[in-house]
């Protein structure tokens, strides 16, 4: 079964980023919080990725 959710180190290791960039970065990106942890849906990940990607084309 595929997750469903990201950590944050998960997102950092998808965007080939460090985890401090990735915890700055959790700011803009749809996450939720359970407790103290962190998770960010796949779903929304990708959806996210892909507008900001869409923003920076020429």
């Amino acid at each position: 079964m595929d997750k469903v959710t990201l950590t944050v180190p998960e997102m950092a290791e998808r965007l080939s980023i460090g985890k401090n960039k990735a915890y700055e970065l959790v700011r803009r990106v749809p996450h939720v919080k359970i407790g103290k942890q962190i998770r960010i849906p796949v779903v929304q990940f990708n959806e996210w990725l892909i507008n900001e990607a869409k923003k920076n084309v020429c």
